[in-house]
């Protein structure tokens, strides 16, 4: 996305996103909001200065993040079907 379009769609300035993106300025939490439903990530994302990395210290972690990046971008329906399958196979998660 660009400085332009994210701009526009947080309603902020593009010096800002901009100055921000530089870390030249910190953003509010209320514009961390924006940009984070802006860009379809949760606002910890913004903050995962490794999320491809191979360092994670445990191999779940690491299937765990793969898996939510799958379904960051699934429908409801998909999600929900999905987590069904999960506490059929898990009944004590349930």
């Amino acid at each position: 996305m660009t400085q332009e379009k994210l701009a526009e769609e947080t309603e902020a300035s593009v010096n800002t996103i901009s100055s921000i993106e530089r870390g030249i300025r910190s953003p509010s939490f209320e514009l961390l909001e924006k940009i984070s439903n802006a860009l379809g990530v949760e606002m910890r994302e913004l903050f995962d200065f490794f999320p491809n990395s191979e360092v994670i210290d445990n191999p779940s972690r690491k299937e765990i993040y793969v898996l939510t990046k799958i379904l960051r971008n699934e429908s409801p329906q998909k999600v929900k079907s999905i987590t069904e399958i999960i506490q059929f196979i898990f009944p004590k998660l349930k």
